[in-house]
């Protein structure tokens, strides 16, 4: 006889708090909760606002100095940025409702690389909010026991950035 097969852990469920219902609406990642789609979530929205606040000052750069576009990294940064907000936005490239999926993993795992690349291809003490919104995404998604150390790992991961930066 097998043993049987734990329920498989959902993405969203949490312990409920103070009379809140059992599941969390994954407001950063996007995925389609009772509150409605990921397109009529006001988290989303500011966080893809917090995205364009941060690029604005490097864009308006690039725009009056041509000339850094003949530097490869600021192309590297632009396209790093098109993809970052691609990913979070694009309902193509979410994550799927299984926090245990590949494709889920995969999804995380890219969107923290991509924060951590944008921190290290052009410095600026802004950057630091592309972490946040993977940082944001991670913890949404994933139940916190896994968030936690994943979130650890990315922020010592900008940590020497972050040293740099401040010199």
């Amino acid at each position: 006889m097998e043993a049987p097969v734990p329920p498989a852990i959902h993405c969203a469920e949490v312990e409920p708090v103070s009379g809140a219902p059992a599941t969390v609406a994954a407001s950063v990642s996007g995925a389609a909760t009772a509150r409605g789609t990921a397109e009529s979530n006001p988290m989303r929205w500011v966080a893809l606002l917090t995205c364009l606040a941060a690029a604005v000052p490097k864009l308006i750069q690039v725009t009056q100095q041509p000339e850094l576009l003949a530097r490869p990294r600021h192309l590297l940064w632009i396209a790093l940025l098109l993809a970052f907000v691609a990913m979070f936005w694009a309902p193509a490239l979410r994550p799927s409702e299984d926090c245990r999926s590949v494709r889920t993993l995969s999804w995380l795992a890219f969107h923290s690389l991509l924060a951590l690349a944008l921190l290290y291809t052009v410095p600026n003490g802004l950057y630091g909010v592309f972490l946040v919104i993977a940082a944001a995404s991670v913890g949404e998604i994933l139940p916190l026991r896994a968030a936690f150390p994943w979130i650890g790992v990315q922020t010592v991961a900008a940590l020497p950035r972050a040293a740099a930066t401040e010199r």
